[in-house]
């Protein structure tokens, strides 16, 4: 199995970075065996990948990238295909709705399916018994045991990968200054919801022209803003991401309030704060700001945006930017409130 593993990560690698891999780590949860892979001559960390072998001699495997996105790849030494060939399909979970998706042949017998970050998705991924596969006359069943720990256990092993190459990379005076954030609470480092908020912060950083910002670990959040499932850091700004599922718009206020007065309670000088409610466009249901005079002149200012999330739930997406004093450059707001507005809706569609 072990064999049979690395030689689909090595053909999967290459498909992105005509690279060697190497594996960095090994571990296995249950009935599944997987490790962390990196770059052959960088060392640099790429992803944590898990399989498991079924009958029929195939093999399903599940990746998570250190950018958090996360998809399906299955092998089998009876298939034939040709490479770049794109496979129209349609999966479900327990005789569930199917969901159309697109698989890309990476080596004449292994294809490789993305997957979205919907929560729903990956929480049936996790808790259902059965995936089936249907394409064209075809129908291919697995055995979902042991998913519902896979996941954590894979954006596991991607933020403790992150965390040391970033140990390793970091200057020595900045070197213990990491891990500040101590968020704990179990929501706020719950895999599902990091997964799904991590892909909409980097859909959102590129609907949003913030090219330039980097995700960062959870240990590396403000801790003015550490109530965050993700975050990026850019030059002038950090953007993050939180998802709350299941919550109904009349809670919405309740949830900002709890925010906002943890944001206050780290302020060391004046706090103020706005919410304005979007009554034109369907792209955000509040949008609001809050900002914190230091004593010593500079401030923190927030700038974000309440948009539903397609199911249930809302996503709160915005950034945080420093003024310093006398630099009337850094007062300026890193994007427009119409561009964050409009950056938030196509991120999270």
């Amino acid at each position: 199995m072990k064999k049979v593993f690395s030689v689909w990560f090595f053909s999967l690698f290459l498909s992105f970075t005509n690279a060697e891999a190497k594996q960095l780590s090994h571990f296995t949860s249950g009935l599944w065996t997987g490790g962390a892979y990196g770059n052959d001559s960088t060392g640099q960390f790429t992803s944590c990948i898990a399989s498991a072998s079924y009958r029929n001699d195939i093999v399903m495997y599940v990746l998570v990238s250190g950018n958090f996105d996360w998809e399906l790849g299955f092998s089998s030494s009876n298939w034939n295909m040709e490479i770049g060939e794109r496979i129209q399909l349609k999966y479900r979970f327990d005789n569930g709705r199917w969901n159309a998706a697109t698989a890309q042949v990476i080596v004449n017998n292994q294809v490789r399916l993305p997957m979205p970050a919907d929560g729903y998705i990956v929480t049936r991924f996790r808790r259902s018994r059965t995936l089936e596969i249907a394409a064209g006359d075809q129908k291919y069943f697995f055995d979902l045991s042991g998913t519902s720990k896979l996941l954590p256990v894979l954006v596991s092993c991607v933020e403790r990968n992150l965390e040391s190459q970033q140990a390793r990379s970091a200057p020595a005076t900045q070197k213990g200054q990491q891990g500040t954030s101590g968020r704990g609470d179990e929501f706020f480092n719950d895999a599902e919801l990091t997964l799904e908020a991590t892909r909409v912060l980097s859909n959102f950083l590129l609907a949003a022209n913030l090219s330039e910002a980097a995700l960062v670990d959870h240990k590396q959040i403000q801790s003015n803003i550490s109530l965050m499932h993700a975050a990026a850091v850019g030059p002038s700004s950090m953007s993050f991401a939180l998802v709350m599922p299941k919550i109904e718009e009349a809670r919405t206020d309740e949830f900002m309030a709890i925010w906002l007065r943890d944001f206050s309670s780290k302020c060391g000088g004046k706090f103020i704060s706005g919410i304005a409610q979007d009554s034109i466009s369907a792209s955000a249901s509040k949008e609001g700001f809050a900002a914190c005079q230091n004593s010593d002149g500079s401030a923190d200012h927030v700038q974000y945006v309440l948009t539903p999330r397609q199911g249930n739930g809302y996503y709160l997406i915005g950034l945080l930017s420093k003024t310093t004093p006398g630099n009337s450059e850094a007062a300026q707001k890193p994007v427009t409130d119409k561009l964050l507005r409009d950056a938030a809706y196509r991120a999270t569609r």
